[in-house]
């Protein structure tokens, strides 16, 4: 699934989402599971540390919204 994002002129966050109309996630979005959870990746990068290879991996920022 992929999204965007974008603020709104008072300051909100407002998210968008892009994915098949039908499958796994349109379902439990569209309520046959009754609790669902997002979270949205971005600006995802290898982090390689060429001396000790095993602490290599990635960084990334994260969007977590809150359970209401």
């Amino acid at each position: 699934m992929n999204f965007g994002y974008e603020f709104t002129p008072e300051g909100k966050l407002r998210l968008y989402s892009h994915s098949a109309l039908e499958g796994k996630k349109v379902s439990i979005i569209r309520g046959i599971c009754n609790k669902a959870a997002a979270i949205m990746e971005c600006g995802e990068r290898v982090v390689i540390d060429p001396e000790i290879p095993c602490k290599s991996g990635s960084a990334f920022q994260s969007i977590m919204p809150a359970a209401q």
